[in-house]
Protein backbone atom coordinates (compact mmCIF):
# COMPACT_ATOMS: atom_id res chain seq x y z
CA UNK A 1 0.00 0.00 0.00
CA UNK A 2 2.74 2.32 0.84
CA UNK A 3 4.45 1.89 -2.97
CA UNK A 4 0.92 2.88 -4.16
CA UNK A 5 0.96 5.84 -2.13
CA UNK A 6 4.84 7.18 -3.49
CA UNK A 7 4.09 6.78 -6.60
CA UNK A 8 1.22 8.22 -7.21
CA UNK A 9 2.74 11.09 -5.18
CA UNK A 10 5.39 10.82 -7.67
CA UNK A 11 2.98 10.91 -10.71
CA UNK A 12 1.09 13.71 -8.83
CA UNK A 13 4.85 15.83 -8.22
CA UNK A 14 5.42 15.19 -12.22
CA UNK A 15 1.77 16.53 -13.33
CA UNK A 16 2.17 19.33 -11.14
CA UNK A 17 5.65 20.62 -12.39
CA UNK A 18 4.23 20.32 -15.58
CA UNK A 19 2.09 23.40 -14.71
CA UNK A 20 3.87 25.45 -12.75
CA UNK A 21 7.03 25.18 -15.17
CA UNK A 22 9.92 28.01 -15.04
CA UNK A 23 11.01 27.64 -18.59
CA UNK A 24 8.11 27.97 -20.96
CA UNK A 25 8.70 26.69 -24.41
CA UNK A 26 7.14 29.18 -27.14
CA UNK A 27 6.26 30.41 -30.97
CA UNK A 28 7.22 33.80 -32.01
CA UNK A 29 5.82 34.92 -34.68
CA UNK A 30 7.81 38.17 -36.82
CA UNK A 31 5.93 41.24 -38.83
CA UNK A 32 7.20 44.11 -39.58
CA UNK A 33 5.99 48.32 -40.94
CA UNK A 34 8.24 50.03 -42.88
CA UNK A 35 8.46 52.36 -46.11
CA UNK A 36 11.51 50.88 -47.22
CA UNK A 37 10.80 48.45 -50.61
CA UNK A 38 13.35 46.00 -49.25
CA UNK A 39 11.73 45.16 -46.22
CA UNK A 40 7.37 44.70 -47.60
CA UNK A 41 5.50 42.33 -46.29
CA UNK A 42 8.29 41.50 -43.80
CA UNK A 43 7.05 37.64 -42.23
CA UNK A 44 8.95 34.82 -39.96
CA UNK A 45 8.57 32.51 -37.40
CA UNK A 46 11.10 31.61 -34.69
CA UNK A 47 10.71 29.51 -31.96
CA UNK A 48 12.32 29.43 -28.01
CA UNK A 49 11.66 29.82 -24.53
CA UNK A 50 10.33 32.27 -21.79
CA UNK A 51 11.94 31.97 -18.50
CA UNK A 52 9.34 33.01 -15.95
CA UNK A 53 12.28 33.44 -13.23
CA UNK A 54 14.18 36.05 -15.21
CA UNK A 55 11.74 37.07 -17.60
CA UNK A 56 14.25 36.38 -20.02
CA UNK A 57 13.10 35.50 -23.80
CA UNK A 58 15.41 33.90 -25.98
CA UNK A 59 14.08 32.85 -29.59
CA UNK A 60 15.71 31.44 -33.14
CA UNK A 61 14.26 31.94 -36.22
CA UNK A 62 14.39 34.01 -39.92
CA UNK A 63 12.14 36.05 -41.40
CA UNK A 64 11.38 36.92 -44.99
CA UNK A 65 10.27 39.58 -47.73
CA UNK A 66 8.66 39.23 -50.98
CA UNK A 67 11.34 40.86 -52.40
CA UNK A 68 13.07 37.63 -51.78
CA UNK A 69 15.25 38.98 -48.22
CA UNK A 70 15.78 35.85 -46.28
CA UNK A 71 17.22 36.23 -42.85
CA UNK A 72 17.86 33.86 -39.95
CA UNK A 73 18.92 35.28 -36.18
CA UNK A 74 18.95 34.36 -32.58
CA UNK A 75 17.33 36.86 -29.71
CA UNK A 76 17.98 37.45 -26.08
CA UNK A 77 15.30 39.70 -24.55
CA UNK A 78 15.30 40.85 -20.87
CA UNK A 79 12.79 43.61 -19.75
CA UNK A 80 13.34 46.43 -22.53
CA UNK A 81 16.69 45.46 -23.44
CA UNK A 82 17.83 42.94 -25.67
CA UNK A 83 20.17 41.75 -28.18
CA UNK A 84 20.04 40.13 -32.11
CA UNK A 85 22.45 38.07 -33.80
CA UNK A 86 21.12 37.89 -37.21
CA UNK A 87 23.46 34.65 -38.58
CA UNK A 88 22.87 34.21 -42.09
CA UNK A 89 21.17 36.37 -45.00
CA UNK A 90 20.27 35.36 -48.16
CA UNK A 91 18.96 37.75 -51.07
CA UNK A 92 17.34 36.26 -54.29
CA UNK A 93 18.84 39.14 -56.46
CA UNK A 94 22.25 39.12 -55.76
CA UNK A 95 24.68 39.82 -52.36
CA UNK A 96 23.64 39.91 -48.74
CA UNK A 97 26.84 41.86 -48.36
CA UNK A 98 26.04 45.36 -46.53
CA UNK A 99 22.25 44.66 -46.19
CA UNK A 100 22.84 43.82 -42.45
CA UNK A 101 25.97 43.42 -40.19
CA UNK A 102 26.35 39.48 -39.81
CA UNK A 103 27.31 37.60 -36.57
CA UNK A 104 27.46 40.72 -34.52
CA UNK A 105 25.06 41.48 -31.16
CA UNK A 106 23.13 44.30 -32.22
CA UNK A 107 21.12 45.88 -29.54
CA UNK A 108 17.75 46.30 -29.64
CA UNK A 109 15.38 49.04 -29.01
CA UNK A 110 12.56 47.66 -27.51
CA UNK A 111 9.37 50.16 -27.29
CA UNK A 112 7.10 47.46 -25.51
CA UNK A 113 7.67 44.27 -23.68
CA UNK A 114 3.96 43.00 -22.40
CA UNK A 115 5.28 38.85 -22.26
CA UNK A 116 4.04 38.40 -19.02
CA UNK A 117 4.56 35.03 -16.91
CA UNK A 118 2.17 32.78 -18.88
CA UNK A 119 5.14 33.10 -21.59
CA UNK A 120 2.44 34.97 -23.76
CA UNK A 121 2.75 38.77 -25.22
CA UNK A 122 4.02 41.19 -28.07
CA UNK A 123 7.80 42.91 -28.32
CA UNK A 124 7.87 45.83 -30.29
CA UNK A 125 11.36 46.91 -31.59
CA UNK A 126 12.61 49.62 -33.53
CA UNK A 127 15.16 49.09 -35.84
CA UNK A 128 16.95 51.55 -37.84
CA UNK A 129 20.87 51.55 -39.86
CA UNK A 130 23.12 53.09 -42.08
CA UNK A 131 24.52 50.32 -44.65
CA UNK A 132 25.79 50.59 -48.37
CA UNK A 133 22.46 50.65 -49.57
CA UNK A 134 21.28 53.86 -47.72
CA UNK A 135 19.85 54.49 -43.89
CA UNK A 136 17.09 51.47 -42.99
CA UNK A 137 14.36 51.94 -40.39
CA UNK A 138 11.08 49.72 -39.73
CA UNK A 139 9.29 48.37 -36.49
CA UNK A 140 9.80 44.80 -35.93
CA UNK A 141 6.40 42.70 -34.14
CA UNK A 142 7.49 40.01 -32.73
CA UNK A 143 4.06 38.05 -31.19
CA UNK A 144 4.57 35.16 -28.82
CA UNK A 145 2.91 32.46 -27.23
CA UNK A 146 3.59 29.67 -25.48
CA UNK A 147 3.55 25.67 -26.93
CA UNK A 148 0.28 23.65 -25.05
CA UNK A 149 1.66 20.76 -23.61
CA UNK A 150 0.64 18.14 -25.71
CA UNK A 151 -2.77 16.37 -24.61
CA UNK A 152 -0.83 12.90 -24.80
CA UNK A 153 0.52 13.70 -21.65
CA UNK A 154 -2.36 15.20 -20.26
CA UNK A 155 -4.52 11.83 -20.83
CA UNK A 156 -1.40 9.87 -19.93
CA UNK A 157 -1.15 11.46 -16.53
CA UNK A 158 -5.38 10.90 -15.76
CA UNK A 159 -4.67 7.09 -17.19
CA UNK A 160 -1.83 6.34 -14.43
CA UNK A 161 -3.58 8.10 -11.81
CA UNK A 162 -7.25 6.62 -12.44
CA UNK A 163 -4.95 2.97 -12.32
CA UNK A 164 -3.69 3.33 -9.14
CA UNK A 165 -7.32 4.87 -7.87
CA UNK A 166 -8.55 1.71 -9.16
CA UNK A 167 -5.40 -0.74 -7.67
CA UNK A 168 -6.26 0.73 -4.07
CA UNK A 169 -9.96 0.34 -3.96
CA UNK A 170 -9.42 -3.13 -5.30
CA UNK A 171 -6.89 -3.79 -2.01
Amino acid sequence: MKKVHTILAFSTAITCSTLHAEVIPVDVDISATTGDLTYVNLTGFATGSYDTETEQLNFSGGWSTDQGLSVTADWSVEGLTGTATYTACELSIGSCSGQLPLDQALTMDLTLNSVDESGSGSLHENISWENALGSTAFTMFYDVTPVPVPAAAWLFSSAVLALFGLRRRQA
